[in-house]
């Protein structure tokens, strides 16, 4: 794929994300489903695709030699962007609703260390520097 097709791929891919929790969010603000939903879903979305992207960055730590697929170093960064841009929605869904209190907060803390420690990991792992 061409670089132009990677990136459009990743936007169309993240509207799609967008849309699917506008609309679940919708369902919740209305009534329809539980205040929690979203938080409960935007957590387990949250953590399934980082472990995909841990499963599908293992090949790529244990080959020297291999050329480096693209495809999955978009979806790394794809889950960075991501994870920061839900999480702020999150919070500002949460702030909303009435949902906060001193554990959320903790918890929402937390999750923006592990992000910025998985961005550290990340660019260890895609981006060895050159021994010359």
């Amino acid at each position: 794929m061409k670089k132009w097709q990677e990136f459009l791929l990743w936007v169309v891919c993240f509207a799609f994300v967008d849309t699917v929790f506008d609309f679940i969010k919708s369902l919740t603000e209305n009534g329809i489903l539980d205040t929690w939903t979203f938080a409960t879903v935007a957590l387990a979305m949250f953590v399934a695709g980082w472990i995909g992207v841990f499963f599908a960055i293992k090949p790529l730590k244990n080959k020297k030699a291999v050329k480096k697929n693209n495809l999955i170093i978009g979806y790394a960064y794809f889950m960075l962007i991501w994870s920061v841009y839900i999480t702020f929605d999150l919070m500002k869904y949460s702030l909303e609703n009435n949902m906060l209190n001193t554990w959320y907060f903790f918890g929402i803390g937390l999750v923006f260390m592990f992000v910025g420690w998985a961005g550290c990991r990340l660019d260890g792992v895609l981006f060895k520097p050159k021994n010359k």
